[in-house]
């Protein structure tokens, strides 16, 4: 009787599971479908568009690097006294 009724909740928990996945699929086949159908919008896009994404991208990383290069000291030395087992806002003077 009881191996019954635990094959039961499992089986009614996998289900109540399975609901709950279900609105997220219908979210995104509306969506889908909302995108595919949608008119088209005869805009024009300028040639200069792209060359100004690229240039967007490529700064962003360049300036990620040089954040990186400039606070490396900093970072290195946190994860050095963590490894240490001192606290890192700890004075080195005690």
């Amino acid at each position: 009787m009881v191996e019954t009724e635990r094959n039961y909740c499992v089986k009614r928990r996998m289900l109540s599971i399975g609901r709950r996945h279900m609105g997220n699929s219908r979210l995104i086949v509306s969506v889908a479908l909302w995108l595919i159908a949608s008119a088209p919008a005869y805009a024009y896009i300028d040639p200069g568009t792209g060359s100004y994404l690229f240039q967007l991208l490529i700064a962003s990383f360049l300036g990620g690097a040089v954040a990186g290069r400039l606070f490396w000291g900093s970072i290195v030395g946190f994860f050095r006294k963590l490894k240490a087992g001192r606290r890192p806002g700890a004075d080195d003077e005690e």
